[in-house]
């Protein structure tokens, strides 16, 4: 394009009118690859080889706010360390290609993934700058994880499903001999009440593993969600009410806020009630010192939101990405289990899960849940 402009420019020397509409053109055309690069998702930013920044897109300006033209050492305006020091030594590199990915963080302390790709710029032969391109891989980078942790996920529940399942046998083995023995005890003339007190415990805690197994039995099957849609609202009050007492036994205040007509959702009642439970009580174990406890339902576009909210110890930044793997846990006394079968209640119902946490100040799980198209219709008045 530039030799057609140089030969352009050679016959616009006979006529000042020809140079006009050159310049017009070149304008028009300058105009059409700047509206080109603003409408791309990519950001696109170009150094010189003194380091300055002498063009970037709109998509650019969104990413780093502080970039401006024609500063001296325009790579400091990236503000974020490993960023600046990766596009210096790219740029120190002549016709090194390079790409990296960074975390960078937001207001809303979720972090921002970039893949920031650098190529040379080349202008007749000689190295003049370095173009970078920029990309938001935020949701696919979030993507990924999810899929990892259900891959993982699958896996271990699959074996751990084997493993529960021979578990049962011998317990029913133990449960049948301990209830033999309790009946030859019964008939011994003199009754052994220490003996007697044993066997007891050791039905209950038979009983109790087997309960135990079971429930993590049928928490794997798939589950048989009931044809009609129920209020989560009823279920928020009901759970409510089964906590307040404990709760309140620990100093933790317990407040509840729901929207008006929040649209019904088609679950499985006891395993949401399971879940709400179970993140409850892992906010209480993070306010041993008390603290206030709220539960929020709401609608969320085509979702309904429930979500639980503490004033803890929160979650270090660096292990929420790990707060759903299986066996993960930061308290001496947890299987880590239960977030993980919590993650699986929801995806079994097509539902999602979300935490937002900040260490010493708190932690919000929340839960959605697709609304039915026939409760959308009828919100709707279709």
């Amino acid at each position: 394009m530039s030799s057609f402009y140089r030969k352009a420019l050679s016959k616009a020397e006979e006529s000042p009118e020809k140079l006009l509409s050159i310049a017009r053109s070149m304008l028009n055309r300058c105009r059409y690859f700047e509206t080109v690069s603003d409408s791309l998702s990519t950001g696109l930013i170009v150094f010189n080889s003194e380091h300055e920044v002498t063009e970037f897109n709109r998509q650019a300006r969104r990413f780093f706010p502080g970039l401006k033209r024609g500063v001296k050492n325009g790579i400091g305006l990236f503000r974020y360390p490993g960023l600046v020091s990766f596009l210096e030594e790219t740029l120190a590199d002549d016709l090194r290609y390079q790409t990296r990915e960074f975390r960078i963080p937001r207001k809303d302390r979720s972090p921002l993934v970039l893949e920031v790709l650098c190529d040379p710029w080349v202008e007749e032969g000689k190295i003049r700058g370095m173009i970078v391109q920029v990309r938001d891989i935020t949701e696919r980078e979030s993507e990924h994880k999810k899929n990892d942790v259900c891959e993982r996920l699958n896996s271990l529940l699959s074996m751990t499903a084997s493993v529960a399942h021979e578990v049962k046998n011998p317990l029913a083995a133990m449960s049948l001999y301990i209830d033999i023995l309790k009946k030859r005890l019964d008939r011994l003339s003199q009754k052994d009440e220490k003996l007697t007190e044993c066997t007891d415990v050791l039905s209950e805690e038979i009983e109790r593993l087997n309960s135990i197994v079971s429930g993590f039995l049928m928490t794997l099957r798939p589950l048989n969600l009931p044809d009609e849609p129920f209020s989560l609202s009823s279920l928020t009050d009901d759970v409510a009410r089964l906590v307040r007492y404990d709760l309140e036994s620990k100093h933790i205040e317990l407040i509840v806020q729901k929207e008006e007509d929040v649209p019904s959702v088609i679950a499985d009642v006891c395993k949401v009630k399971q879940v709400l439970l179970n993140l409850i009580n892992n906010s209480i174990n993070a306010m041993p010192d008390g603290g206030r406890l709220t539960l929020s339902l709401f609608r969320n576009g085509d979702s309904v939101a429930l979500s639980v909210t503490d004033t803890g110890k929160g979650i270090p930044e660096r292990l929420l990405p790990r707060i759903f793997d299986p066996y993960f846990t930061t308290s001496s006394s947890g299987t880590g289990l239960g977030l993980t079968i919590v993650y699986q209640i929801m995806k079994s119902h097509g539902g999602d899960i979300f935490v937002d946490s900040k260490e010493g100040e708190g932690t919000v799980f929340t839960l959605l849940f697709p609304v039915p198209q026939k409760e959308i219709s009828l919100l709707s008045g279709d």
